[in-house]
């Protein structure tokens, strides 16, 4: 009995140690889920997976090839900063990474982290702009723009009541969401603006209006509403996707659906089922062996 349960516990041992470092891994909502397909007109696609914390390169996986990263963000003349935003393990809802950016305490408008675009987004029939993220309560007495750019851009931001806002960063400010986002939980955000205005949307609901804006200059920064340095956001963002043009409800579903899928939907890797397999079959030996003795 004593060998049996050694080797068991050997191999519970190698086995822990194997989940342990498999954790580490690509999101485990990605196993077993066939995501949706996404609507066309994608500019950018930032998942928290594609982050390299160690370069501070933020992979797009649109098609486009147009990443962020803290160098680029250098280039569009942005204060000094905090240095490179980190990758948090198990954060989402599923235990997916997320990307976390922070700012100075002591002078939280003013020194920040942020990652440029290699090429400035344009686009004369609006956007339309998700994320998934959770701020930090650290931004309850600031705002903090996650999307932006020089004067004019489409500044996509929270306020320090955590409602959504939208601006045409410096001119006008283009309306507001009606509800305050959750700073414990995450947040499914998205919204539209165009010629004819749009609207806000929080967890799939409809959740106040913007006004029109005939045009934006290019938006050039994630992390940061404007390249002044002014409106750091703080917090994680698992998901952030851009889109030309006004996407329809339908469309804005299937996005919605898509961050579901990808960071709250729980589902182990294949490795991991496996390895859940081996510890079962070894605690069963051990108590066959309990009971022969």
């Amino acid at each position: 009995m004593f060998m049996g349960n050694r080797k068991c516990t050997v191999v519970l041992i190698a086995a822990a140690s194997a989940l342990a470092l498999s954790s580490v891994a690509l999101p485990s909502a990605t196993a077993n889920v066939v995501l949706p397909t996404l609507p066309s007109g994608l500019l950018v696609n930032f998942e928290s997976a594609n982050y390299n914390a160690s370069t501070g390169v933020w992979t797009d996986t649109s098609g486009n090839n147009n990443n962020a990263s803290v160098a680029n963000a250098a280039n569009y003349n942005q204060l000094p900063s905090n240095g490179t935003p980190t990758l948090v393990t198990g954060a989402t809802p599923n235990g997916s990474p997320a990307v976390e950016f922070t700012f100075s305490a002591t002078a939280p408008g003013t020194f920040g982290q942020s990652l440029g675009l290699t090429n400035a987004l344009s686009d004369t029939g609006g956007f339309t702009v998700f994320a998934y993220l959770l701020p930090s309560s650290t931004m309850s007495t600031v705002n903090g723009g996650f999307v932006g750019g020089q004067s004019g851009a489409l500044e996509y931001r929270l306020t320090s009541a955590f409602h959504q806002d939208l601006l045409s960063e410096n001119y006008l400010d283009l309306g507001m969401s009606s509800t305050a986002l959750s700073d414990t939980s995450w947040n499914s955000i998205n919204v539209t603006v165009g010629s004819a205005g749009g609207y806000f949307r929080l967890n799939g609901v409809a959740d106040g209006n913007t006004t029109a804006a005939s045009t934006f200059n290019p938006i050039q920064t994630i992390g940061d509403g404007n390249v002044n340095g002014s409106e750091y956001f703080a917090g994680e963002i698992a998901g952030l996707q851009i889109y030309s043009g006004e996407l329809t409800d339908t469309q804005r579903t299937t996005v919605e659906n898509y961050f579901t899928d990808l960071y709250v939907n729980a589902i182990p890797e294949p490795a991991t089922l496996g390895l859940m397999g081996v510890m079962g079959v070894c605690l069963l030996l051990v108590g066959r062996k309990r009971k022969q003795a």
